[in-house]
């Protein structure tokens, strides 16, 4: 069999017809389950159950990209729970799709925390933003994973967030300068140290954010200096990670 095979198998087993634009991006060598995409943009699917045995055949796909579709609720909710069992994505863009409630939102976020290579998920105008005030900070976990923490990713994060004055995913050089002149180094390591009050050593944990609030000073003095890179596009929160890790 072939991924076209196995489209086909699907589709005639669910009564549906193949969709010839579908059949034209899938191969024909049989016993070659080598998909690392699959990348139906725009395709006017309605369903996602012709592709499920394809998902679960090629365990090497790493982007899932089904923008500007007609998929629904169920839909989505069985997508997020096959790619929990496809440990190798790492993108998925399931924009501009059907409206979806609550319980997408809370496939996506088991889907994202079961999945640790996920970095990278696109929901725009398919989820409202208010359902995905768990599910994108898991994102951002998985970006950040391996290199920090829990405790030290939600501690830069509060920072993060009070500095970030307008709520949007970037700091400005005026933001970081302004929240710089409002916060004293002791305010900032107490910050540092808030959502790190369950580690085992309070001494390591002060230490740690005594350092990382001194890290933190230098890139406010760069920034104001203007001597920085990044300073005119701003700083992102996992460039702030980088920065201090």
């Amino acid at each position: 069999a072939s991924c076209r095979t196995v489209y086909r198998k699907s589709c005639k087993r669910l009564g549906m017809i193949p969709q010839a634009n579908v059949l034209q991006k899938l191969s024909d060598i049989p016993g070659k389950f080598a998909m690392t995409a699959l990348s139906f943009s725009n395709f006017g699917l309605d369903s996602i159950l012709p592709f499920v045995d394809l998902l679960r055949l090629n365990t090497d796909m790493k982007y899932i990209f089904l923008k500007s579709n007609r998929l629904g609720s169920s839909c989505l909710e069985l997508l997020a729970d096959v790619i929990t069992t496809l440990p190798n994505v790492r993108s998925v863009d399931i924009s501009d799709n059907r409206w979806c409630g609550a319980r997408v939102s809370s496939a996506l976020l088991r889907m994202v925390r079961r999945n640790e290579n996920i970095t990278t998920l696109r929901v725009h105008n398919t989820v409202p933003a208010l359902l995905t005030t768990k599910v994108m900070p898991a994102v951002k976990m998985n970006q950040n994973r391996g290199v920090i923490n829990m405790a030290d990713y939600l501690a830069v994060k509060l920072v993060f967030d009070a500095a970030n004055s307008d709520g949007n995913d970037v700091i400005t050089r005026a933001e970081l300068n302004e929240f710089a002149k409002k916060i004293s180094a002791e305010e900032l390591e107490e910050m540092l140290r808030v959502r790190s009050a369950d580690a085992s050593n309070p001494k390591v944990v002060a230490a740690s954010a005594n350092f990382k609030g001194s890290r933190l000073k230098e890139l406010f003095t760069a920034l104001e200096a203007g001597d920085d890179q990044t300073s005119n596009e701003g700083v992102t929160l996992p460039l702030l990670m980088t920065y201090l890790f």
